[in-house]
């Protein structure tokens, strides 16, 4: 039954009440449900740290001294693994190293063992040099009487013949160092000829001519040096004949040895018998000043 205004007390009628509530068409509702997903709800405890902060810093640092620990742990074991590989190569270099010093000692045993042998092996070489050296410096007298035939030819003929070999000079240890150059008489006391040795002869010649003519011919032959006449008479023969009779003497050359000489060693013993250059300091002689 409817309430007049009377009965309410009032001079109107009371409104109706507002609605506090929207009403959304079943599209937007639809749109609205497709843009926001919710998570499934899940019943559970809440969670609350009531740990103090130093609590949990020193948690934090016991975590990383527990990493370091077992990294210091790794890192050993890695080397322990690394030593126990290598162990192996190691021991079997020792080993090694062992058998070549054992081996060494043996060796050292044979080289004292084998010494004397080394010493008559060098004893022989020196033997062996003496001996070249010897057959070097050793002439051939068989050429050089040839050659002493040839230079004769048919108009000289010698009576007399003698010879001497003092071998290859050494002017390095001489007191004449030029000297020894030459020990045979020479008509050229300065002249710089080496020689092995000296001829003396005596021969007889038809003429002075021939005499003359063998002169050259022992000038020309390069086995004699510095031929030198010191006498000459004149006798006869036994059918009365007139005949010039000289005696003289010659140096012989290098060319006669078994073994020539190289050019450099005839050039070192020419320097060798070179008198010794005057300091530059020294004083000028007597003569030289005037």
């Amino acid at each position: 039954m409817a309430t007049s205004p009377s009965a309410t007390g009032r001079g109107r009628a009371t409104p109706p009440p507002k609605r506090f509530w929207k009403f959304e068409s079943s599209k937007s509702a639809k749109n609205a449900a497709a843009e926001v997903e919710h998570p499934p709800f899940e019943p559970r405890l809440p969670r609350v740290n009531l740990l103090p902060a130093s609590v949990r810093e020193s948690i934090a640092v016991r975590k990383i001294r527990r990493g370091f620990t077992l990294g210091l742990l790794g890192l050993l074991a890695v080397v322990v693994g690394f030593w126990l590989m290598q162990n192996g190569t190691i021991l079997e270099a020792e080993g090694r190293l062992t058998t070549a010093q054992r081996e060494n000692v043996a060796i050292l045993n044979q080289v004292k063992a084998l010494a004397p042998v080394g010493q008559l092996y060098q004893q022989i070489t020196n033997q062996e040099t003496f001996i070249q050296e010897a057959l070097a410096s050793e002439a051939v007298v068989s050429s050089v009487l040839t050659e002493l035939q040839d230079v004769a030819g048919p108009s000289i003929t010698y009576s007399n013949l003698s010879m001497t070999f003092t071998g290859v000079p050494d002017p390095a240890t001489a007191s004449d160092p030029i000297g020894s150059l030459n020990l045979c008489p020479d008509a050229d006391p300065f002249g710089t000829d080496i020689t092995i040795g000296c001829v003396a002869f005596t021969a007889q010649g038809a003429t002075r001519a021939d005499v003359s003519e063998f002169l050259n011919r022992m000038a020309e032959n390069p086995t004699f040096i510095g031929t030198y006449v010191t006498s000459t008479t004149v006798t006869k023969t036994v059918g009365g004949a007139a005949q010039l009779s000289f005696t003289g003497s010659s140096g012989i050359s290098v060319e006669a040895l078994k073994t020539p000489l190289t050019q450099e060693q005839l050039v070192a013993i020419l320097q060798a018998a070179q008198p010794a250059p005057a300091p530059s300091g020294a004083a000028a002689s007597p003569e030289a000043g005037g």
